[in-house]
């Protein structure tokens, strides 16, 4: 069964989607953080890569609003659709990880309740982040574990995309690297003698 022929994924986007966009309306405090990032997602649409490297805040989400911003040139509405679309992301990722692993009904449950959590929800609607590390977050890891269990070199190159997105939207996404190398290592413990090489 496709994605899209997944009857699950649908009812997770309206309600995600629906929460996130809801609440957008509702929210009227921008944070120091996000002036910050709105700060350097100028730097990304006038063109002045370095001011927008050299910021204190890691780039990625930043870089995103300045795509949107070209598109719909209000840059505080620009950085809310980016959290939005990534918090709704997140969710559907989560789901399609969880029903690889355990089963569609345990992994529809959960992501309902991540739908619908309330810092999950607050954070996904504010300009800050958070719900990018999260989707890429997530992703790296469901990769890692499929990586791992499948033993397919474009998985782990997959892995190695997600986990330096991760860290491009926050510092500490450096770990999914140290918690994929842990994984390998871990797995087939007994028999690392013979594997090492391509646990390496």
């Amino acid at each position: 069964m496709t994605i899209l022929k997944d009857k699950y994924v649908w009812i997770l986007l309206i309600i995600s989607l629906s929460v996130r966009i809801y609440l957008s309306f509702f929210t009227y405090v921008i944070q120091n953080d996000s002036v910050a990032f709105m700060q350097n997602a100028k730097f990304f649409a006038d063109g002045d890569f370095l001011s927008g490297l050299g910021h204190n805040y890691h780039p990625l989400y930043s870089f995103l609003m300045a795509v949107m911003y070209k598109v719909i040139p209000d840059m505080e509405i620009s950085g809310t659709i980016v959290s939005v679309s990534f918090g709704t992301l997140t969710v559907i990722v989560f789901y399609l990880i969880g029903k690889s692993v355990f089963d569609r009904r345990i992994s529809f449950v959960s992501s309902v309740i991540l739908a619908l959590h309330p810092y999950a929800v607050r954070f996904s609607v504010d300009i800050i982040s958070e719900s990018t590390y999260f989707f890429f977050f997530i992703s790296a890891l469901g990769l890692g574990f499929f990586a791992i269990a499948k033993r397919k070199y474009y998985l782990f190159a997959l892995t190695g995309i997600c986990a330096a997105l991760t860290y491009l939207a926050r510092p500490e996404g450096i770990g999914i690297i140290f918690i994929v190398a842990g994984w390998c290592i871990l797995k087939d413990l007994t028999r690392f003698k013979i594997v090492w090489k391509e646990k390496l």
